[in-house]
Parts: C-alpha cells; structure tokens; sequence
C-alpha cells in the first residue's frame, strides 16, 4: 500500500471510530513498539479465529 492510500485508509478510519479512539490506538501501537496496521491486523485475526472456533452451542 503506498502513502497516499495509506493516508486516505487512515483519514476513512479516524472518520469512523473517532480521533480520540484513533489517538489511543496509535498509543498503543507505540507502546507495543509496531505500526498501527500491524496492531489492528493481529486485532481481526484474533477476532477472526474467535468468530471460526465452535461454542459449543447449538443453533
């Protein structure tokens, strides 16, 4: 992904959750010392592998 696209994901996501949220993730990110694309690519997988194990429950 180049900048520019980067930038406009970027700018679409503060849009959608907030500045103050965005602000927080990008905290975070420094904090766990990787990028911000990086930390909500591993946040989807791990949502991503909870929403495909079974619950046990039936349907």
């Amino acid at each position: 992904m180049n900048d520019d696209s980067l930038s406009k994901v970027m700018a679409e996501f503060e849009k959608n959750i907030g500045p103050e949220r965005l602000s927080a993730i990008r905290r975070e990110a420094v904090r766990q010392g990787v990028s911000v694309i990086k930390l909500l690519g591993d946040a989807i997988a791990e949502f991503a592998d909870k929403m495909a194990k079974p619950t046990g429950k039936a349907a």
